[in-house]
């Protein structure tokens, strides 16, 4: 019965210890933060306690906050500015769509248009000779058909070993 009432006192006291050293951590870490935290409330409080009282509603607003918001609106008046000359260049622009250069571009770009499909235009009728079976006629820029040259197979990648 001794040895019974021994062996839970033991057994409770290394369970309060270890319940000490494993939360105690945590529970310090918390008193900190919570202590710091009552120093900024209370030094926040004093320094809001020395200063004057605000007028709210309509009162007078500070200079400072006045000028803030003057650079502000003349920030927008500037970037409004801007847009409004760059609407101004695009809506020239579109009015006059740069006269001979752009005539000329424009004469070019169809220029190379119908090249390219004079092209597709000779390849389709050259597929289509093919799928019918005429021979086809080789083009000028184009060598003349060759058979591949046979290969002697090479030794070392013989598999025969």
């Amino acid at each position: 019965m001794l040895r019974l009432i021994f062996t839970m006192v033991i057994t409770i006291l290394i369970g309060v210890g270890l319940g000490y050293f494993m939360w105690g951590s945590r529970v310090v870490r918390l008193t900190e933060s919570l202590n710091q935290i009552t120093l900024e409330y209370d030094a926040l409080r004093s320094e809001l306690a020395t200063r004057p009282p605000r007028a709210s509603g309509g009162g007078p607003v500070p200079s400072d906050e006045l000028r803030v918001i003057n650079e502000g609106v003349a920030a927008l008046r500037q970037e409004q500015a801007a847009q409004r000359v760059l609407l101004d260049q695009l809506t020239a622009t579109a009015a006059n769509p740069g006269g001979a250069a752009a005539a000329t571009a424009c004469e070019d770009n169809a220029r190379n248009l119908r090249t390219e499909l004079d092209r597709c235009n000779a390849d389709k009728q050259d597929l289509q000779a093919r799928v019918n079976g005429a021979p086809r006629s080789p083009s000028p820029s184009e060598p003349p058909y060759s058979p591949p040259i046979p290969r002697r197979p090479d030794p070392r990648y013989d598999n025969r070993y």
